[in-house]
C-alpha cells in the first residue's frame, strides 16, 4: 500500500483558511521552493520574472523546515515546487495550488 504522500496528485487544488493576508497589488501569493544548480528551478524563476509575478524563494538545501514541508506535507521530492495561495470571495478562505517541476502553462495561468 503506497504511503499517503505518494497518493497526492502532481497538481493539487484545495481551499483552506488563509494563513496570510494578500495585498491588493497581487491577487496570488507565490512561494517557490528551489535548490542550487536546478535547471527547472531556474526556468521557473525566469518565467515568473518574465510575467512580472512577485514570489518568495526558499532554498530547501538551507531550510530544513521547508524541505520537510514539501516532502512530508506536499509529498514532493524534487524541486522546484511552486505553491500558490489565491483569495476567494470568502476572505477567510484561499485556494491553494501546488505542483512540482517546471510547468509553463500553470505559471501562465497564475493571476497577477
Amino acid at each position: 500500500m503506497p504511503s499517503a504522500r505518494h497518493s497526492i496528485p502532481r497538481t493539487t487544488i484545495f481551499a483552506t483558511t488563509r494563513s496570510t493576508q494578500l495585498t491588493d497589488t497581487q491577487a496570488t501569493a507565490i512561494t517557490l521552493y528551489t535548490k542550487p544548480s536546478c535547471v527547472q528551478c531556474t526556468a521557473t524563476k525566469r518565467l515568473l520574472d518574465q510575467r512580472g509575478l512577485e514570489y518568495t524563494t526558499v532554498d530547501v538545501t538551507e531550510d530544513p523546515d521547508a524541505l520537510a514541508f514539501i516532502k512530508d506535507e506536499l509529498g514532493f521530492s524534487a524541486a522546484p515546487v511552486v505553491y500558490t495561495e489565491t483569495p476567494t470571495e470568502d476572505p477567510r478562505v484561499a485556494e491553494i495550488r501546488f505542483w512540482s517541476g517546471f510547468d509553463a502553462d500553470k505559471i501562465k495561468a497564475i493571476v497577477k
